[in-house]
Formats: structure tokens, sequence, C-alpha cells
């Protein structure tokens, strides 16, 4: 497995994986992205990431993710990030994610970051297990605040100092 900057290549296999979380309900999207706004949305992701990678296998897409702005444009928070990352359905367990994750760190903390917020749904068990084994915890939780056509679910805020010589007291 490999990790490599995104490029607009990328794009169909993103919003592959994109579409795939979206019918899953693993993020707050309702509407699968479509030709006619996939190139808004991956153009706007890469034009506003702090990093913005690819998982490959053989070649293929399997992962993607990205770092961008926590709050931005309110300077108190500049050090923050926020960290995103997928996994396509037949991938995962095989490392992805985990690779995705600590590539992510190490480009945030080359970037002057010192703590990444992970954002996601309460029942996303997969990925806040992952992200609480490399060392995130969850900081905020919003109950039954995301409402799809069949749940009703709650929103976490799982955060991990990237600064050793950070304490959250």
């Amino acid at each position: 497995m490999e990790i490599r900057k995104a490029t607009k290549d990328d794009e169909a296999s993103v919003v592959e994986i994109m579409n795939q979380a979206i019918r899953d309900s693993k993020n707050a999207y309702l509407k699968l992205l479509s030709d006619k706004t996939q190139n808004a949305w991956y153009s706007g992701l890469m034009e506003k990431a702090i990093a913005f990678v690819v998982a490959t296998l053989d070649g293929v897409v399997v992962g993607w993710g990205t770092l961008t702005p926590y709050r931005e444009g309110r300077g108190a928070l500049s050090s923050n990030t926020e960290i995103t990352f997928y996994v396509h359905d037949h991938f995962k367990r095989r490392g992805a994610g985990t690779m995705l994750i600590q590539h992510l760190e190490n480009q945030a903390m080359i970037n002057g970051k010192s703590q990444a917020v992970a954002i996601l749904m309460d029942d996303n068990r997969e990925s806040k297990q992952l992200l609480q084994k490399l060392g995130y915890s969850v900081r905020g939780e919003f109950p039954k605040i995301a409402r799809f056509s069949h749940k009703l679910v709650g929103h976490l805020y799982m955060w991990k100092s990237l600064d050793l010589n950070h304490e959250l007291k």
C-alpha cells in the first residue's frame, strides 16, 4: 500500500468512495455527488486542503484523506486541523485507514498543526474505534443532531494532540 498526493486524475475514484460513504450514512451528506456536482466538490477540496492524499494498492485508489483548516479564519484556532479519511468498503481492515491517518498527522505537524480534530457520526463504530486506537478521544458529542430518512444519530468530535509537549488539562 502506498500513500501519495491526490491528483485531478483521482477524482472518479475519490468520488466513488465518497458516494459509498454517503449511501451508508457515514457523513452528513444526504445526496450523492452527481456528474454535475462532483467536479466542483473535488476542485473545492483540492483548493482548500492543507493535504489531500490517496491510498493506493497495486495502482488502485482504495482510500483518501484530507487535512483542512479547522474553523478557518479564526486565528486562535489556527494550530488545529480537521482530519478526514475514507476507505472503500472492499479494502477495509487492510491498514489503509491507519496509514492515511498517520500520514496526515505527519503532514499536519510539518504544516505547524499541533492538534487534529475528526468529526464523525456517532454510529460510525469502525472509524471511532480506529481513531481511539490511534490516540484520539471523544471531546464533544451532539446527540441526535443528524437526521437521515431512516435514522437520527449524533455527531462526535474526536481530538488528538500531535504535539508531544502539549497536554490537554
